[in-house]
């Protein structure tokens, strides 16, 4: 009887509970390692994204500065480094714009409406005159922003742009 019991329990294969705990302790560092992976591509790419659809916002916004400044028949005086008020064309009608960055926050004011163009300004120094501020030629702007998340991100967003006024300043 107890060969019988030998030949029963030596054709019993398996794996012992020790071997179990390990192989369970090794999937799971790998499984973590995997997660882990998955979590910095993901942290990456909401980045790049916010990175590029603040880019998408200040390009937007420096077209429309751009395109109002060239059309520009007069640089009111009042313009400073953060401060814009010009005479313009929109759609063939004279208007009088201006633009005004305060904090963080770029403002565009026409017929009485106020409306944000950006947020998350480095800086209120935006507008520049040559050869002067009451008789200017080219206005350069430059737009520097944050991206969105990502706070601690050093990333700074910068578009510059040199306009040259086409009905008025010092050559008109």
């Amino acid at each position: 009887m107890s060969s019988l019991f030998r030949r029963i329990s030596a054709r019993e294969e398996g794996f012992t509970l020790l071997e179990l705990v390990v192989v369970t302790t090794l999937l799971m560092i790998v499984i973590t390692a995997i997660l882990t992976g998955f979590e910095v591509v993901q942290k990456a790419s909401v980045r790049e994204s916010s990175r590029s659809e603040e880019t998408d916002t200040v390009r937007l916004a420096m077209e429309q500065i751009t395109k109002e400044v060239r059309q520009a028949t007069d640089v009111r005086a009042g313009s400073s480094a953060s401060f814009l008020d010009i005479d313009t064309y929109l759609n063939g009608n004279a208007i009088h714009v201006s633009y005004t960055a305060s904090g963080t926050t770029l403002t565009r004011t026409a017929n009485g409406v106020t409306l944000t163009l950006l947020q998350r300004l480095t800086t209120t120094s935006l507008f520049s005159y040559d050869p002067s501020v009451t008789d200017p030629s080219v206005v350069t702007i430059t737009l520097q922003t944050n991206p969105q998340y990502f706070k601690t991100d050093s990333t700074v967003i910068t578009l510059t742009s040199e306009i040259k006024l086409r009905n008025g300043g010092s050559d008109a």
